[in-house]
C-alpha cells in the first residue's frame, strides 16, 4: 500500500476540485438520522449504534477511503466548541491524532455553519490521513469523518460532502426527572452483556466486537464504581477503564474517578487519575422501551439520537460485583445430586441463538452480543482464556471442507488475529467430516493464533466445529489461551472438565428444523451382562518388537452399557464410569466403541472394523477375535466400597532414581481420606499446572460406578478409575490397592 501525500493542512473542503464526474460515482438519494444524501455508487455500506459508514478500497494500488457518518448531538451553541468536542472524541482518541488541528469555518446558506480539519495520521502501520466536518446549527451538531491513503477519493468527498441535506428542525430536549424509588445499585449496559468477553483482565483485546462502541456501567453499594468502555473503529480498537466512587444529589449523579487505563488492543496507560464527572440522570423508561434504563446526560456529550439527550443502560444484574446475571443451577436431577451414570442430555440450562439451542454447562457465565453468544467458565484461572463462541449461520454452497475453511478464515478476522501454520500444512489440524449420533453431518478443526501487539505476540487455541443442518452451516468457535508450565505448555481447555464441558455442549446442540433419532441413555445397571469384563485378546496390527508379524496378547476391557452400546479396549476410562456421557465417548472413539446384543448365553459385539461373536460358559464370557477364543472374567461391583489406612507409592521416579520423597494417602472408614502427593500422580496429568491434585489436601471419598470420586474441602472434586482388581468389599485394609486407569500400586504402610 502506497503512502499518501498529504494535501497543506489549510485546505478548504469546498475547494477540492472535481475530477469525476457525479453521475460515475452517486446513486439514489438515502436518509440517515437529519441527513439525506446521495452515498458513493458501489461502496460498501454498515451500519452500527448510531454511525453509517461507507468502504471502498482499490485491490490494485491498496487505496482505500472511509466516510462515516455519526448521529446528530445537541450543539454546545459554539461551532468551533462542536467541531473540538468531535475531534477529541471522533479522531484524537480512537486515532491517536493530533490534538490541535489548522481548521476552516465556513457559513452556508441554509443556515448551518461547517468547520473542517484533517491531519496525517498511522494505521497499522501505514500512513494515512483523516478529516472531521463537522455541522452545526439549530441546536444540533452532525459530523462526518473521513479515512484515506489516497488523494485521488478527495474529490468524490467533496461531492458527498456538499450534497448533505439537514434537518433545520430546532432541537426539543427532555426534562430530566430522577426515580428516587430505583437503585442505582447493579450492573448496567448499553449491550446485554459483559465486555469481560471481549477484553481479558490484561486489557488485552480477545474477541471481535463487531459493533462500534459499548459501555458498562457497576455501581456498588458501598458507593464505588467501575466504568468500562470498548470503541471498534476502521480495524482499531480502543479498551479504556476507570473507577472510584460515586455520590447522588436529587437527580445529579456525580463520578469521582481515581483509576483510569487504556490502550489499543493492549493497556497502554494505566495510572491514578484525580476527575470528576457529572450527569444528570434518571432510571425508567427511555423513549422506546420500559426498561428500566439508567438514562445519562452530559452537557457537551454526544448523543446518538437527537431528540433523545441521553445515553441510556440497560440491567444486566444486581450483583454489584459482575456484570453477567447468575446462571440457576439446573443441572442437577431432582433428588440425586451426584448425578448417574451419564449426565441426561435434556438437563440444564438452555438459551438460544438463532436457528440454534444449546445448553449451558454448569458453572459457565453467558454474555450475549449481536454476533453471537460467549460463554466463559466462571472460575477460569487469573490471565487464562477460555470462550465457546456461538455464531451466526453462515449461508454457504459450498463442500463441508469449504465451509470450514471460510469459517475459520472469517473467526480470525474477526477477532483480529493473525493465522500460524500447522505441521501438516495450512492453518490447522481437521478431522473428516462425519455424521453424528444426533443425525446431523459436522467437521472440526483446530489451530494456533496470534494475539495483540509486539513482535512475540501471545498464542492462542483456536477450534471451529461447522455442521450441516439442510443445506446451512452452523459455527461454534473456542478461543483458548496457551500456556507455558516449566517444561511443558497447555490450553485452558485441556483441563478435564472443561474438555468434558466443551464436549457435551457440542453434541447437545439442537435445531428446530431438524429431526434427531431416538438416543437412549446408559443407566446405573451391573446386573447381568451389563458391566466391566477383563481379559485378554488377540490383537493384530503393525509389526513391531516383540510382535515382528503384528501379533500380540493385550489385556483388554469389555464394558456393556444398559443401552446398548459397548466399549472394547485397552485402556479402562480415566475417570471411571460415573457420569460418563457413553455417546459422546463412541463419538470421539469409534473404534473402540459399537453396540452389542445377547440373548440366551449367546451374542454378538458390533465394532466399525468387525462383528465379533459372544458367549457364556461356566460364568466366563468368550469373546471370539481373530478366530481365537479368550476368556473374559466380570470385574466386582465396588459400589460403597470403604478403605482404612495409609498407603504409599514408590519414592522412585520412572527412571528409577530415588527422590526421597514418598507420596502418602490416608483412608478413613467413614469416607474421609487426606492426601500427601499420591493423588498427583494417581491423577495422571503430564501437565502440573493442570493438574487438580496438584496441591495435597483432604475431604471426603466414594466408590461408585467403577470410579473413585474425591470431594476435597475447598471445592476441588477429582474422580478417578477404581476397578477393584484384587479388591474384597469385606476387607478395607488389603496389603496393596490398585488405584486409577492405569492401576498404579499402593502399599500399606
Amino acid at each position: 500500500m502506497k503512502n499518501i501525500l498529504l494535501v497543506p493542512l489549510s485546505f478548504s473542503v469546498s475547494c477540492f476540485l472535481l475530477l469525476i464526474p457525479e453521475s460515475k460515482i452517486f446513486s439514489q438519494k438515502e436518509t440517515f438520522d437529519i441527513a439525506r444524501y446521495i452515498p458513493p455508487r458501489d461502496w460498501k455500506k454498515g451500519t452500527n449504534n448510531g454511525v453509517i459508514t461507507y468502504t471502498t478500497v482499490n485491490a490494485t494500488t491498496g487505496g482505500f477511503c472511509v466516510l462515516a457518518l455519526y448521529s446528530s448531538s445537541p450543539s454546545l451553541g459554539d461551532a468551533k466548541e462542536d467541531f473540538e468536542t468531535e475531534w477529541k472524541e471522533r479522531v484524537v482518541t480512537p486515532l491517536n491524532a493530533e490534538s490541535n488541528p489548522k481548521t476552516e469555518i465556513q457559513i452556508n446558506a441554509d443556515g448551518w455553519k461547517t468547520v473542517s480539519g484533517a491531519a496525517a495520521i498511522r494505521i497499522d502501520s501505514l500512513d494515512a490521513y483523516v478529516i472531521l466536518t463537522v455541522f452545526s446549527g439549530f441546536g444540533k451538531k452532525f459530523s462526518v469523518v473521513t479515512t484515506l491513503n489516497d488523494q485521488s477519493y478527495i474529490s468524490g468527498v467533496d461531492v458527498f460532502l456538499k450534497d448533505i441535506k439537514l434537518d433545520k428542525t430546532p432541537l426539543k430536549t427532555l426534562p430530566v426527572s430522577a426515580n428516587k424509588d430505583l437503585s442505582v445499585v447493579g450492573t448496567w449496559s448499553d449491550y446485554s452483556g459483559s465486555l469481560g468477553s471481549y477484553v481479558n483482565s490484561s486489557g488485552v483485546f480477545i474477541h471481535s466486537a463487531d459493533t462500534h462502541e459499548m459501555h458498562q456501567y457497576i455501581f456498588n453499594t458501598d458507593k464505588t464504581f467501575a466504568y468500562k468502555e470498548l470503541i471498534s473503529s476502521n480495524g482499531m480498537v480502543l479498551y479504556t477503564e476507570s473507577s472510584g466512587t460515586y455520590g447522588i444529589t436529587g437527580d445529579n449523579l456525580t463520578l469521582y474517578i481515581k483509576m483510569y487505563k487504556s490502550g489499543f488492543g493492549t493497556i497502554k496507560e494505566d495510572k491514578t487519575k484525580e476527575t470528576t464527572d457529572q450527569y444528570k440522570f434518571y432510571i425508567g423508561p427511555n423513549k422506546w422501551e420500559p426498561g428500566p434504563f439508567l438514562n445519562l446526560h452530559k452537557d457537551g456529550n454526544y448523543y446518538p439520537w437527537s431528540d433523545y439527550p441521553y445515553d441510556y443502560y440497560k440491567k444486566l444484574s444486581d450483583d454489584n460485583k459482575t456484570g453477567i446475571k447468575e446462571l440457576p443451577d439446573k443441572n442437577k436431577a431432582p433428588g440425586n445430586e451426584t448425578g448417574g451414570l451419564q449426565t441426561d442430555l435434556s438437563l440444564g440450562t438452555t438459551s438460544k441463538f438463532g436457528s440454534l439451542t444449546y445448553h449451558i454447562p454448569k458453572g459457565w457465565n453467558v454474555a450475549r452480543y449481536p454476533d453471537g453468544d460467549i460463554l466463559t467458565p466462571a472460575d477460569l484461572s487469573k490471565g487464562e482464556v477460555l470462550q465457546i463462541w456461538v455464531q451466526p449461520v453462515l449461508n454457504f454452497s459450498g463442500t463441508m471442507d469449504q465451509a470450514l475453511q471460510k469459517s475459520y478464515d472469517e473467526t480470525a478476522e474477526k477477532i483480529g488475529a493473525s493465522k500460524m501454520n500447522d505441521v501438516n500444512g495450512g492453518n490447522y489440524s481437521k478431522l473428516a467430516p462425519k455424521f453424528s449420533f444426533r443425525g446431523w453431518e459436522y467437521i472440526r478443526c483446530s489451530g494456533g493464533i496470534h494475539l495483540g501487539n509486539g513482535q512475540y505476540p501471545p498464542e492462542y487455541g483456536l477450534d471451529l466445529f461447522v455442521i450441516k443442518v439442510n443445506g446451512r452451516f452452523e459455527k461454534i468457535s473456542v478461543l483458548k489461551s496457551k500456556k507455558n508450565c516449566n517444561y511443558s505448555s497447555y490450553y485452558s481447555s485441556d483441563r478435564l472438565n472443561y474438555n468434558n464441558d466443551i464436549e457435551n455442549f457440542l453434541f447437545s446442540l439442537q435445531f428446530p428444523d431438524w429431526s434427531e433419532p431416538a438416543i437412549k441413555t446408559a443407566k446405573e445397571n451391573w446386573e447381568g451382562i451389563n458391566g466391566d469384563w477383563q481379559g485378554i485378546s488377540l490383537s493384530v496390527g503393525v509389526p513391531k518388537p516383540g510382535a515382528e508379524l503384528g501379533a500380540e496378547l493385550k489385556g483388554k476391557h469389555l464394558i456393556f452399557f444398559s443401552n446398548g452400546q459397548a466399549f472394547f479396549g485397552d485402556n479402562f476410562p480415566v475417570e471411571g464410569l460415573d457420569e460418563i456421557n457413553t455417546w459422546i465417548k463412541a463419538e470421539n472413539n469409534r473404534r473402540d466403541w459399537g453396540t452389542y446384543s445377547f440373548t440366551n448365553g449367546r451374542g454378538n459385539l458390533k465394532l466399525p472394523y468387525a462383528d465379533i461373536p459372544l458367549r457364556m460358559e461356566a460364568g466366563r464370557l468368550i469373546v471370539t477375535t481373530n478366530k481365537t477364543d479368550h476368556a473374559f472374567i466380570k470385574a466386582n461391583g465396588v459400589d460403597g466400597a470403604r478403605f482404612s489406612g495409609t498407603y504409599a507409592m514408590s519414592s522412585k521416579d520412572f527412571l528409577g532414581q530415588e527422590t526421597g520423597i514418598t507420596p502418602l494417602i490416608t483412608f478413613t472408614a467413614d469416607g474421609k481420606f487426606t492426601d500427601k502427593g499420591a493423588l498427583k500422580i494417581l491423577n495422571h496429568k503430564n501437565v502440573d499446572c493442570i493438574n487438580e491434585a496438584n496441591d495435597p489436601g483432604s475431604g471426603t471419598y466414594e466408590i461408585k460406578n467403577y470410579s473413585l470420586i474425591f470431594s476435597y474441602t475447598g471445592g476441588r472434586r477429582i474422580r478417578i478409575a477404581f476397578l477393584g482388581t484384587d479388591y474384597d468389599k469385606n476387607n478395607p485394609s488389603p496389603a496393596t490397592l490398585s488405584l486409577s486407569y492405569y492401576e498404579n500400586v499402593l502399599r500399606k504402610q
